[in-house]
């Protein structure tokens, strides 16, 4: 669905923090999906923000008629998956929107995957908790396939899914001399 608004992509800046953590707020009062149990204010959107340089930080924001009062639609991020030397071309995606169902989470997706190509990370994981069909929905249209779920008793069951960001190449296994795609 494309979005009812006219929209720009921009990279974040500090001066989006406070923007972020308003919009973040309602998803960590009132959902489960985030697994965090207090709503980040300013200060700490801004330190997450600037703890992984590098990584793609982006916002969605709405174009109204009078341009120098855009309204933050959505924002996406990407941020090391792994903190081991392996992981280092993988990254974990979040995407949260304004007004879900609107189409601004699949343009900030499609942003941030171009990011993180030109970044030269190769594959992409994203977790959603369930149940939750929008987010599934949202990241299987976007090429993530579902690779797994956590079970964790009774609390919500997160899935988790990969999206190769590049095609992969052959590689010589450094072990074995044998070739696989990698």
């Amino acid at each position: 669905m494309p979005p009812d608004r006219t929209l720009a992509v921009r990279p974040v800046t500090r001066s989006d923090a406070e923007a972020i953590a308003a919009l973040y707020r309602p998803y960590v009062e009132q959902t489960s999906g985030n697994f965090e149990y207090e709503p980040p204010d300013a200060a700490e959107v801004a330190g997450r923000i600037a703890s992984h340089p590098g990584h793609p930080w982006l916002v969605a924001l709405a174009a109204p008629a009078d341009p120098a009062d855009d309204t933050l639609a959505g924002f996406a991020y990407v941020q090391p998956l792994r903190s081991r030397a392996a992981y280092q071309w993988t990254v974990e995606t979040s995407v949260y929107a304004a007004a879900p169902g609107r189409g601004v989470g699949g343009l900030l997706m499609r942003a941030l995957f171009d990011a993180c190509v030109v970044g030269g990370w190769r594959q992409a994981f994203a977790g959603s908790a369930l149940p939750n069909e929008a987010s599934v929905a949202l990241h299987e249209r976007l090429g993530f396939v579902r690779v797994g779920t956590f079970s964790r008793g009774r609390v919500q069951t997160p899935m988790l899914g990969r999206r190769r960001l590049v095609a992969p190449r052959a590689r010589r296994h450094r072990s074995l001399g044998t070739t696989a795609a990698g």
